[in-house]
């Protein structure tokens, strides 16, 4: 019997081998994928941790936690502040003080420095906030905010640093001006607060080794930890 070259059926096998062999292929990477995430050990922390967060919380009762973005105190709502409330800082917050308010811990970020001192950067969008602004902050229930993000440094270090001690005066948190977490109490639940920005400055900038010694400095301390990150 002569040999007959079968070329539809040459392709066709052809084809198949080449389905399995990339199903084969693609099952193995996948496996290894779901083998490095979901069985890792750094994964099995995190569900323990995770599991063990319902009872804290009960323990705790319920908790609100309220975030909102940046908050922008300095040019039109400044003129503003001074023209229609005689410089009072709580003229922004009147609308919305009692919705924000009435939650157990209130975190933002605060869009600028908010001092007296230091020296503009010359910045074509350089923000400084009044002082005064932390009555504001304080009416509308803020409990902390975060200094890390591409407007703190617009008058230099003296005026972020004077913005950290007008902030904690006012017993309002800092978050981002170390890699240290600020840890508060909410309800019985410790939180640890830290926070990054992708932006050169005095806040903390939002690279790798600085968000793994930030998580690592908060996982002791802290049942719950809380990371701001502003990009932009």
């Amino acid at each position: 019997m002569k040999w007959q070259f079968d070329k539809e059926g040459f392709f066709f096998s052809l084809g198949l081998i080449i389905f399995v062999f990339f199903s084969i292929l693609t099952v193995k990477i996948y496996a290894d994928f779901y083998a490095d995430v979901f069985l890792s050990p750094e994964l099995r922390v995190f569900e323990r941790n995770l599991a063990s967060l319902p009872s804290l919380i009960k323990e705790a009762e319920r908790i609100k936690l309220a975030f909102v973005g940046d908050i922008m105190l300095d040019r039109g709502p400044e003129l503003r502040v001074n023209k229609l409330a005689g410089g009072d800082y709580r003229f922004p917050f009147l609308l919305i003080a009692d919705q924000i308010s009435k939650y157990d811990f209130l975190f933002g970020n605060l869009e600028g420095p908010m001092s007296d001192v230091g020296r503009d950067s010359g910045s074509f969008i350089s923000f400084r906030f009044d002082e005064k602004a932390t009555q504001g902050l304080l009416y509308a229930g803020f409990d902390a905010l975060s200094v890390a993000n591409n407007h703190s440094g617009d008058w230099g270090r003296a005026a972020f640093e004077d913005t950290i001690v007008n902030l904690e005066t006012a017993k309002i948190a800092p978050v981002g001006d170390s890699l240290q977490p600020k840890i508060v109490e909410v309800g019985g639940l410790k939180i640890a607060l830290v926070a990054f920005a992708d932006f050169p400055g005095p806040g903390m900038r939002a690279t790798d080794e600085n968000i793994i010694e930030a998580l690592d400095n908060s996982r002791l301390k802290a049942d719950l930890i809380v990371a701001s990150c502003h990009f932009g």
